[in-house]
């Protein structure tokens, strides 16, 4: 047990992987000779270590020591010291062979491995010889959900009783330390799922989007900003930001630059690896090219979700931790366009003033009152845009009319439209600012995150009832004690016919919507199995959404660039249907094939007592609304 939870430095903490960090081995592969080395840095790993004294500054070393500078330290100094450092990993080992010698000799019964004179004569002339291998937590799988839980372990265990005591901690009172105490956290990451996510962001980014992205933003004026829409101050603005957040600008800073000297550099030309979708390479450019080449890649996150427990399945918080370390996930916030709206139409439906089949008078326009504090209407909101032909409430969501939307939002009201769904939003713990409760709320004008907004749509497939998103299960110590034990939070937040009914409405989305290619596409489609979802596009196609639900899986997708003033020129290609949705067909299409992850194919369930007729309209006429002229 005390060998599985010691650390070795070097982030080798427990002998499986102090085996591959200093030795590129499992345990059981290691040679005697290196098993005992790695016993042997019980005592002390890092004065007895055979790979630190490889890498130690001993030039600085002895410059400190004989009180000199660093450049009057001869070389033979150097090596002397170098030697003496590596001779004490080797005794250490030595010291370690000779008592499993004795041990063998005295026949310990607890001894599952012997060795004899002849081997420990031999392994104890033999050197200590490594194969380091450097251990990054920015490499691995759900880099950025590592991340995200080791802030969330951390504010856990830092929490406090209103007497000032750790909620959980040790025997000593203290709080545990996620390093060093030799805690499991088991989590709910479905590991095959997280790699199909991550196989998905890439492919679609790499082989699809990025390469079309690059070839519209060639044409701009002001590589890669848009030409329409953003002044030449903005661009210098986000230019600046872009130079003040790079390790060249505080580097400098730092050295005492001043500002003038510091933006100078920035158009020198420099060598420089940067990233790319082919691997990194080494180029040179200016520091400004370089903040322009960066601003012209895309981001993406993706999080899907076990509807049914809350439990995350898979988290792409990025395209590479190394280069973008930012969690789109869960610290990034977008505005969310159409993805608002089905939480608009469910909420209509609670209000019982629109159902699926109630249509809209075509060629109409409709205007919202706004209220002022006198209670009296202070003005109207009427945006652009008359109802479609043959026009109804369902295939509004499913073809995302903001016309239709306006409709319902008008049905519901200026002032109880948006403080309905606001709540219904802040009962799945989304908190709008008081400036988003305004009708135009319905067209998706807030900013959230993946994480709310996946948890939040969550609550369709889960007949109403609201599960917030969990990613640990458990914590355990260093005994196996239960230290942590997740708690299920759960709310009712519509009942259960409305949530399934906007469901219903949501699989037209697939079926006959905006989401179609997920049916037909040769490369993301192909999809046959019962699919509810929504597209989401924002302003000047600068955020490309998609939520997909099914009975297993809730997954939203987000796209788009670092600034909202880098983006598509048009919706051929800036749109959620070909920003967002491919990714999640890619994810799925893997899923679904995985007979070990055993996804229903069946339809969502029906809640109890379902009556669809409750649903049906007593006639077929529109609605007449006057016409404001718009």
């Amino acid at each position: 047990m005390y060998l599985n939870q010691f650390d070795f430095l070097h982030n080798a903490v427990g002998i499986e992987n102090a085996a591959k960090v200093y030795f590129n081995k499992k345990p059981s592969d290691l040679t005697k000779s290196e098993a005992a080395m790695l016993v042997g840095m019980c005592k002390n790993p890092s004065q007895i270590n055979p790979y630190t004294y490889q890498i130690k500054n001993y030039r600085s070393t002895i410059a400190s020591r004989k009180g000199i500078p660093a450049d009057q330290v001869t070389e033979e100094e150097v090596q002397k010291l170098k030697t003496e450092d590596s001779l004490v990993a080797v005794r250490r080992r030595n010291t370690v062979l000779s008592q499993w010698l004795k041990n063998s000799k005295e026949n310990n019964q607890t001894l599952s491995t012997k060795i004899t004179q002849a081997e420990y004569d031999s392994l104890k002339t033999t050197p200590v010889l490594t194969d380091f291998q450097v251990v990054d937590h920015k490499l691995g799988i759900a880099p950025y959900f590592r991340e995200s839980l080791r802030a969330e372990v951390t504010a856990l265990f830092n929490e406090k009783n209103e007497d000032g005591t750790y909620k959980i901690a040790k025997d000593d009172g203290k709080p545990y330390n996620i390093y060093i105490d030799g805690l499991k956290i088991y989590t709910t990451i479905n590991v095959n799922l997280q790699n199909y996510a991550e196989e998905a962001v890439s492919k679609h980014l790499r082989t699809d989007l990025q390469p079309e992205f690059t070839k519209n933003n060639k044409r701009m004026k002001r590589f890669p900003f848009s030409d329409y829409q953003v002044t030449d101050e903005r661009v210098e603005s986000l230019m600046r930001k872009g130079r003040k957040n790079s390790d060249r600008y505080r580097a400098l800073k730092a050295s005492g630059l001043s500002e003038n000297e510091i933006i100078a550099t920035f158009d020198v030309p420099t060598p420089m690896r940067v990233f790319s979708w082919e691997g990194e390479f080494d180029t040179i450019m200016t520091p400004n090219d370089s903040i322009k080449y960066y601003k012209n890649l895309l981001r993406a996150g993706l999080l899907s979700i076990d509807p049914n427990t809350g439990f995350v399945q898979a988290w792409v918080g990025g395209t590479d931790f190394k280069h973008f370390a930012y969690d789109q996930v869960k610290l990034g916030k977008r505005q969310v366009g159409s993805t608002i709206k089905p939480f608009v139409y469910a909420t209509a439906l609670t209000m019982g003033v629109v159902k699926p089949c109630t249509k809209f008078t075509e060629g109409t326009s409709f205007c919202v009152d706004i209220y002022g504090g006198n209670g009296e209407v202070a003005k109207r909101w009427c945006p652009r845009g008359d109802i479609p032909k043959n026009a109804s409430v369902a295939s509004g969501l499913a073809i995302s009319s903001n016309p239709i939307t306006v409709a319902v939002m008008s049905k519901m009201g200026g002032y109880a439209g948006p403080k309905t769904i606001s709540k219904v939003l802040r009962y799945m713990d989304i908190n709008m600012r008081a400036e988003d409760e305004v009708p135009s709320m319905c067209l998706g004008i807030m900013d959230l995150s993946l994480f709310e907004m996946v948890g939040a749509q969550s609550m369709f497939v889960n007949q109403g009832i609201y599960t917030r998103p969990t990613t640990i299960m458990r914590i355990e110590d260093r005994n196996g004690n239960v230290i942590y034990s997740a708690e299920p939070y759960s709310k009712e937040v519509l009942n259960a016919y409305d949530a399934y009914t906007t469901l219903t409405m949501m699989k037209g989305v697939v079926s006959a919507g905006t989401s179609t290619s997920l049916r037909w596409h040769p490369k993301w489609g192909g999809l046959e199995y019962p699919i509810a979802g929504k597209t989401g596009t924002t302003q000047n196609n600068s955020d490309g959404w998609f939520m997909g639900l099914t009975p297993d899986l809730v997954t939203g997708v987000w796209v788009g660039a670092e600034d909202r003033d880098v983006r598509f020129r048009s919706m051929t290609w800036g749109q959620g249907a070909r920003m967002a949705l491919p990714i999640w067909g890619y994810y799925m299409q893997k899923a679904y094939r995985d007979k070990t992850l055993n996804l229903s194919k069946e339809d969502f369930e029906v809640p109890i007592g379902y009556d669809p007729e409750q649903y049906n309209c007593d006639d077929d006429r529109p609605i007449e609304v006057p016409n404001w002229g718009i």
